[in-house]
């Protein structure tokens, strides 16, 4: 059995993008539509989120969400990628 407790990482070891990336896949939102909304290309996605796993020692992509959301890592505001106002944070929007 997985202990997510036991994943050693430091959470600012994820770039911002890896961030992003992750939290868009959340929330339900697909690789194409997530390069949408970064104004990023569909590999670059890809390539933030297989980063992002790697760091994270998990094995797919909902276990890399289940690891940084277990551990609070989505639910402090991250900026939008052009520098704006902080998206919701994940929290507020997974209890709405």
């Amino acid at each position: 059995m997985f202990d997510v407790d036991t994943v050693d990482f430091e959470p600012e070891h994820l770039t911002l993008r890896e961030v992003q990336c992750l939290k868009q896949l959340a929330v339900g939102e697909r690789p194409q539509r997530i390069a949408a909304i970064l104004g990023i290309a569909p590999i670059t996605v890809e390539f933030h989120i297989r980063n992002a796993r790697r760091k994270l020692g998990a094995k797919t992509r909902e276990h890399a969400i289940a690891i940084v959301v277990s551990r609070g890592l989505l639910s402090k505001a991250v900026p939008d990628e052009d520098g704006g106002s902080p998206t919701l944070p994940l929290k507020a929007v997974a209890s709405i």
